[in-house]
């Protein structure tokens, strides 16, 4: 989360990409940047990267010991569990590791609702 840069393309994004570890962590703890990337999710832009597909954001690393049991599980699968919104899920789960956190987000090569196959069959 240190460097999201997936999520660039989302205008929540936009005032806060030369952050430091610092601030991102201060600003992704924030309501009003949650709701700010919330709307974004409700209306991405066309052929953004993330479409807000919680199912393709897999932990891959954790860096705290106790987060171990995280890895190779999706945002959404924990957001389930945890009965919260897979953003809050990511966003508290970055600023407790200090951003350190290995992600994988699966977004190329497949169509989502909102993105656009190219090409033909």
């Amino acid at each position: 989360m240190a460097n999201a840069y997936p999520f660039y393309s989302h205008p929540a994004f936009d005032p806060i990409k030369a952050y430091d570890r610092e601030q991102l962590k201060t600003v992704f703890r924030d309501p009003s940047f949650r709701d700010a990337f919330r709307a974004n999710l409700r209306n991405p832009k066309p052929d953004t990267v993330f479409q807000g597909n919680w199912e393709r954001v897999i932990v891959a690393a954790p860096v705290k010991s106790e987060n171990a049991a995280l890895a190779d599980r999706t945002i959404a699968d924990l957001a389930r569990e945890a009965s919260r919104e897979p953003l809050d899920v990511l966003l508290d789960l970055g600023p407790e590791e200090n951003l350190d956190t290995g992600l994988i987000g699966r977004f190329f090569n497949a169509v989502d609702e909102g993105g656009r196959a190219t090409g033909q069959a």
